[in-house]
């Protein structure tokens, strides 16, 4: 199921909430925490207002898709010479399962690395915390166990702790970078349009049909028209373009019009960032709709596991070749 959440600065008016979600015993046993009143929290969040000014810290409230506040998430040991942090974040007790843990990495790990320009964020877990590594593993970028490479670090997590932890890091070069496209992108979104397609309807579309499509919606013309209209976004991976996505939106509804990933680079879950970064950047919209051709197995498993549904079957023609189409929808709010 995709989650989308969205990062606020903290203010003291957030301080019953948090109080709330803290005082469950799954999250005390968690956070090891020492919270006994709201006066405790409104403490905490001064504190962290404090070292966010200092930049020692970057913290974050989440909020989900019903602009409920769920958790923190936090870039903490902030330091710019080595360009480098450590990152904790823990989702209240009743969001847990959700999504909503991978979802907030990725928007806090993306503040990381493209606004702070940092090159490397540390992720520990305490051994005893199964769940916590669990969660770590579901991330694709993460490099595990890197304790003998950062002694310092590995050691400085285990005093905070007061146990022995689990040091893992995500560096910047491993972690997808999605950005608006521009110009200069034209000649890689074309040429990974023709290898995903390729890749994708070798059995479903012919190779006739496939390049007088690529041809026509796929021109220089038209994908200037596209960036210039609506919201087109790359991912890089490695200085390379791994994927891309085009969607628009008109008042409460938005079109996906195109979400390609490169075959070599589909297991580093690009698309679902991607996804993400869509619907982050249009919380107006409460209902997404992509068409996803019959067949295409692919791109129906990867949209059904993120909430999409089936609405609609029907048949289209491409350049004279018949197509059986799913209208795929996904309802945010």
């Amino acid at each position: 199921m995709l989650r989308s959440v969205y990062l606020k600065p903290h203010s003291l008016t957030y301080a019953d909430r948090i109080f709330t979600l803290t005082s469950a015993p799954e999250i005390r046993e968690a956070l090891d925490l020492h919270v006994e009143t709201v006066d405790d929290t409104i403490d905490f969040l001064q504190a962290v207002l404090k070292e966010e000014v200092d930049g020692q810290t970057v913290s974050r409230a989440i909020f989900n898709e019903e602009d409920e506040l769920i958790g923190i998430t936090t870039l903490m040991f902030i330091d710019r010479a080595k360009k480098q942090c450590s990152l904790g974040t823990w989702i209240g007790y009743p969001y847990w399962g959700k999504g909503y843990n991978s979802a907030s990495k990725y928007a806090i790990l993306n503040m990381a690395f493209e606004e702070l320009h940092l090159e490397r964020v540390f992720v520990g877990a305490r051994l005893v915390n199964e769940r916590s590594q669990q969660a770590q593993k579901k991330l694709p970028f993460i490099t595990w166990n890197v304790a003998s490479k950062y002694p310092d670090v590995h050691e400085a997590l285990e005093e905070k702790e007061k146990q022995p932890c689990l040091l893992n890091v995500v560096h910047r070069s491993d972690f997808p970078m999605m950005r608006a496209a521009n110009k200069a992108d034209i000649p890689a979104i074309q040429s990974l349009a023709r290898c995903t397609w390729q890749d994708t309807y070798e059995k479903l579309i012919p190779l006739a049909v496939q390049n007088a499509f690529l041809a026509a919606a796929y021109s220089d013309e038209a994908l200037l028209n596209r960036i210039d209209r609506g919201l087109f976004l790359v991912a890089m991976l490695h200085d390379q373009m791994s994927g891309f996505a085009h969607a628009s939106a008109s008042g409460d509804e938005a079109i996906l019009h195109a979400l390609y990933i490169n075959p070599s680079a589909q297991s580093q879950k690009i698309g679902t960032l991607l996804l993400h970064r869509i619907v982050n950047a249009m919380p107006e919209v409460s209902r997404f709709t992509a068409d996803v051709e019959k067949g295409n197995l692919n791109g129906e498993r990867f949209y059904a596991s993120k909430g999409f549904t089936c609405i609609d079957e029907f048949e289209e023609k491409l350049f004279g070749h018949t197509l059986m189409t799913k209208k795929m929808e996904l309802r945010v709010h």
